[in-house]
């Protein structure tokens, strides 16, 4: 059982590796991005007030992009921690003597994991809204910055 647990436990950990090195080069990206605009806008023939205010904007949609990434990060993190705690407790149900055990350990084992759907779907519904709230504060502020 041991060889199981680590092989399950070693793959949600690539994969989560994975998705996390994923998220870190978008952010790079949109750093990439931000810096091609900016210097965009250094070498072009924009007027010095319409300069100033684009690199404003661009460097504050920078840092409100790492902020989403930097959230996201923490609730994958969390996910997968206690997703690897439902993992073993789901490949420890086996090891049950009894019917009545096992039955049990079965229920306690889907309660867990359904308690941590509805968690990780709360989470992120809250998250998904809080992130909508800043870019929509920051699209305001952009339009008023620019005079839109």
């Amino acid at each position: 059982m041991v060889t199981t647990d680590k092989t399950a436990q070693t793959l949600f950990e690539d994969a989560l590796k994975g998705f996390e090195a994923t998220m870190k080069a978008t952010l790079k990206l949109q750093e990439d991005t931000t810096r091609m605009w900016t210097k965009v806008l250094d070498e072009s023939a924009v007027p010095d007030a319409w300069h100033g205010r684009m690199k404003t904007v661009a460097e504050e949609a920078l840092a409100l992009t790492q902020t989403n990434v930097e959230e996201t990060l923490k609730l994958l993190e969390s996910n997968g921690s206690t997703s690897l705690d439902l993992m073993k407790k789901a490949m420890n149900v086996g090891d049950v003597k009894t019917y009545d055990d096992a039955q049990a350990r079965f229920k306690e084992v889907w309660e867990d994991s359904l308690a941590h759907l509805q968690d990780s779907a709360k989470t992120v519904a809250e998250s998904n809204a809080e992130a909508m709230k800043r870019w929509n504060a920051y699209v305001r502020k952009v339009g008023e910055t620019l005079n839109v």
